[in-house]
């Protein structure tokens, strides 16, 4: 039958177990987690050691990249940077890295090692935090000479001043406006 709670020490006694299977749930939840968090890391660091790509940022643009990446016959690695891990379980499931670092951090970029990178796309979703984070990677200076930098400009103009501030011998360096080629494309289309 049923079982009866008539005395104190019994009903202290089951609390006490409860508690105890909580305290051990939440403990192996968190331990999980962190688990979970350190290997997408630990992925992300050894995709960096082969030939990759990486994208700076996973805002619109970095995503319709990135999907459209996945589906390409491409073989090479894509490392995701961003302070916060937006990307699905099906984008992990297909082969994306993901290192989460404070971008906006002056030295994030020292600890990196780009060799084996091919491309880094910058898109950060302002003019201002693109131009800084390029120019941080070029600072940092952990790259080979073939490495190509391909930044995202809403303001296209800024790339005139970039050039000036960077030494472009070093590496490639490619703007783009997403706003005005695709108001190009759109024109284009209409003639």
């Amino acid at each position: 039958g049923l079982l009866v709670l008539n005395t104190p020490e019994k009903i202290n006694l089951f609390i006490v177990v409860g508690y105890i299977f909580i305290l051990i749930g939440l403990t192996i939840l968190a331990v999980l987690l962190f688990i979970r968090d350190k290997s997408k890391s630990i992925i992300a660091k050894g995709y960096l050691k082969d030939k990759n790509n990486v994208l700076i940022g996973f805002g619109n643009i970095n995503k319709s990249f990135a999907e459209n990446y996945l589906y390409s016959k491409n073989n090479d690695k894509l490392v995701v940077i961003d302070k916060k891990d937006n990307i699905s379980d099906e984008m992990y499931a297909k082969g994306i890295g993901f290192l989460e670092k404070d971008i906006e951090d002056k030295d994030v970029f020292c600890n990196i090692d780009f060799s084996q990178t091919k491309n880094i796309l910058i898109s950060l979703g302002n003019d201002v935090f693109n131009i800084e984070t390029l120019i941080k990677i070029i600072n940092a200076k952990k790259y080979t000479e073939n490495l190509k930098f391909i930044v995202h400009l809403e303001n296209i103009e800024l790339s005139e001043m970039v050039f000036h501030l960077t030494d472009s011998k070093n590496y490639k360096l490619k703007f783009y406006s997403y706003i005005t080629e695709s108001a190009r494309d759109l024109f284009l289309q209409e003639i």
